[in-house]
């Protein structure tokens, strides 16, 4: 009875970092179907509707840092229930509170609790799952891009059923799962890594030139996704499609992703090279971006599927970059220095987009924009290659 006890806690611990996971996104993916509503009802701005997304994002960079601190301070299991808890709260209050200023709070409430998640969980995994690490960041990286999925392809369907605050509190429920499948998946009895076990010695990201490298390929990755989540709708709509039918493209995308976050990293973990990989993958987004200026239903299925696959191979990459590191202490450190400036610029990005789109008076650069964008990240991943040829050579 003792085996099966057990047997069931690891596997309803591994639906709760799945569930976590999914956690991540949904008070952020459920703004961007909602944009062109959200501007007609609340009268707002391109650049003021694009920041309820730009708050949290940013949120999730300058408060990432407090990660090692809460773990040491409280430990895992009891920060995770009260993030949790925090990020149930700031959706679920949105089906009362719902005008322009209620939801940036709570935007900026989720932010925070998303920031110091994203490194807790990762240094989770990498604590009690290192011999299914690949695995378990492949399931990690499911849960984000599930979560970001089901919010953004089914909330135009939600709000066309229950309205706008039914559409946007219904996330809550995630959380609220997630919160009591991780409660009941502790193992009894075993030691949690906490206070000072999470040593945090070792080599300072900050002064790392690879840690920066790191950190600009989330932050233009994570650019690249939000600002495609916050207005992959919007300009479908201005093709010609109608919002259930953008929600349907919105889909394919992120169902497209979720398969590729799932399976990637151990496709990656096969490669004696990934970096071939990973120029791969920003190739498909180049494609996919060019094929999405075409205004054809044809070129919009293939644009809309090489973007879905590439995004969802670019997070996993992203987030096993500082892992790779030698210490726990240390990954939890370099992770959450990474999401810390990386997220600050993701964030910046939809609103500049947004701002830009109000000044210019069109959003036909928006494609072209995120196309120079990946081009940025060939770059960066050229130079962290170059780089540890580099130190590979020195050692």
């Amino acid at each position: 009875m003792k085996k099966v006890g057990t047997y069931v806690r690891r596997w309803m611990l591994g639906g709760a970092i799945v569930l976590i996971a999914m956690s991540m996104r949904p008070i952020i993916t459920s703004i961007g179907p909602l944009l062109d509503v959200l501007k007609q009802s609340l009268h707002l701005s391109n650049a003021a509707v694009t920041s309820l997304t730009a708050v949290p994002i940013i949120a999730m960079g300058l408060f990432a840092s407090l990660a090692p601190w809460m773990e040491r301070t409280f430990g895992m299991k009891r920060s995770i229930q009260v993030l949790l808890l925090l990020l149930l709260g700031a959706s679920a209050v949105r089906y009362v509170a719902f005008g322009w200023t209620e939801l940036l709070v709570t935007s900026l409430v989720g932010g925070i609790a998303i920031a110091v998640l994203g490194p807790l969980l990762s240094s989770y995994v990498r604590t009690y799952y290192e011999k299914q690490f690949d695995r378990m960041i492949g399931w990690y990286s499911f849960g984000v891009g599930f979560g970001a999925m089901l919010s953004a392809s089914a909330t135009p369907a939600l709000y066309e059923w229950g309205g706008l605050p039914f559409a946007l509190a219904i996330w809550a429920v995630i959380p609220f799962a997630a919160l009591i499948s991780w409660q009941l998946g502790q193992p009894v009895g075993k030691r949690e890594v906490a206070h000072g076990d999470v040593s945090s010695n070792g080599r300072s990201p900050w002064r790392s030139k690879e840690a920066w490298l790191y950190l600009l390929f989330f932050g233009v990755q994570s650019a690249i996704f939000f600002t495609v989540m916050t207005w992959f709708i919007p300009l479908l709509t201005k093709q010609g499609y109608s919002l259930i039918e953008a929600g349907s493209w919105m889909t394919l995308l992120t169902a497209t992703q979720i398969v590729c976050n799932l399976m990637y990293p151990s496709f990656a973990a096969s490669l004696s090279n990934r970096v071939i990989g990973t120029y791969v993958v920003l190739s498909m987004s180049l494609v996919g971006f060019a094929l999405l200026l075409v205004e054809n239903v044809y070129a919009t299925g293939g644009g809309t599927m090489l973007l879905g696959l590439s995004l969802g191979a670019l997070f996993p990459i992203a987030l096993t970059y500082p892992l790779e590191t030698t210490t726990v202490g240390e990954a939890n450190e370099w992770t959450a220095m990474m999401q810390t400036g990386g997220f600050v610029l993701a964030g910046i990005a939809p609103v500049v987009v947004g701002w830009s789109v109000d000044v210019v008076g069109s959003d036909r650069f928006i494609y072209p924009l995120l196309m120079a964008g990946t081009v940025v990240l060939v770059g960066i991943v050229w130079k962290i290659d170059q780089l540890r040829l580099q130190l590979e050579k020195v050692g």
